[in-house]
């Protein structure tokens, strides 16, 4: 069940992280975490078939412009505001909330200068560089 709004951003950023849990239990991918939030990631996944261990940093957005575009900053604090590399993390986990869909992008997708990723599920045509990421929980594995 999904809250209709969340009291603060600290709160929807947990909230996905345990959507993103659920969902890759239940593909049978094991789940570690990180002890603390001082990590650049959230979650490690450890697919069924190949055992190798991915970081993953999950992100969620609630609130889509009125062209039904939903764009997510890429970047993190680690003194300065910088965007993630390959060195902290193996993948983003994009969750768009009101459409109940996944983005499973390989940091790699992710320019050294994208502050900011947009995703448009209602007319991927219209945003087609991450749809080829949309559910692709089989990256994991």
């Amino acid at each position: 069940m999904r809250p209709k709004k969340f009291p603060t951003p600290k709160k929807q950023g947990e909230w996905a992280e345990q959507a993103f849990i659920l969902k890759a239990m239940g593909l049978d991918i094991t789940l570690s975490r990180p002890i603390g939030d001082s990590s650049s990631y959230d979650v490690v996944a450890e697919g069924p078939t190949s055992h190798r261990l991915n970081r993953v940093q999950v992100k969620s957005i609630v609130f889509t412009r009125p062209d039904g575009l939903f764009a997510i900053h890429t970047t993190h604090r680690m003194g300065l505001t910088t965007v993630y590399t390959a060195s902290e993390i193996d993948f983003l986990a994009l969750y768009v909330i009101p459409e109940d869909l996944w983005y499973i992008i390989p940091v790699t997708a992710i320019g050294e200068d994208d502050r900011r990723i947009s995703v448009r599920p209602s007319d991927p045509e219209k945003t087609p560089r991450f749809e080829p990421y949309r559910e692709a929980w089989h990256l994991l594995f």
